[in-house]
């Protein structure tokens, strides 16, 4: 019996699952915390990363088997650049968030994103900029204001 990709990938996920489990086990939950308490959501995450990966191990029907064998492949040359540069505005973000802050960096990186997965297609200046800016504030009042999480300031912001 050999092993397919689908096979491994859903084996190393339920082993990612089970060494998520076992660290769970050590957050700390306050006593007089209401239930389900602060381990709730990371068993239910690890429980739907097992299902999921059972699901990727043994779920492709007889269709899926059949269109495998014309398959194109996943991404082509383009695809793996553009692949690429979003990784890039991905870590370029994660340095401009501790230097400008979320509401400078957000906007720019959103408006990167929307250039790099194009694709092609024609996007408007003015459309990229209201995306951005509606997405830094939905985000922006999301954290700050319904879950009380405080978003970088950045490094020049704080002087």
């Amino acid at each position: 019996m050999t092993l397919k990709k689908d096979q491994i990938a859903g084996t190393i996920f339920i082993l990612f699952a089970v060494v998520l489990f076992l660290n769970t086990g050590s957050i700390r939950v306050v006593a007089n915390m209401d239930e389900p308490g602060a381990r709730a959501f990371p068993y239910f995450v690890e429980g739907l990363l097992v299902v999921c990966s059972l699901g990727i191990m043994f779920g492709k029907t007889r269709k899926e088997k059949e269109s495998e064998k014309n398959r194109e492949p996943f991404l082509d040359m383009a695809g793996w650049i553009r692949l690429g540069m979003a990784i890039g505005v991905m870590l370029l973000y994660a340095v401009a968030l501790q230097i400008i802050g979320f509401i400078v960096a957000t906007p720019l990186l959103t408006i990167g994103f929307i250039y790099t997965l194009r694709s092609g297609r024609k996007v408007s200046l003015a459309t990229s900029i209201l995306i951005a800016v509606l997405t830094t504030v939905v985000v922006y009042f999301g954290f700050t204001k319904g879950f009380n999480i405080p978003l970088p300031e950045g490094i020049l912001f704080s002087l």
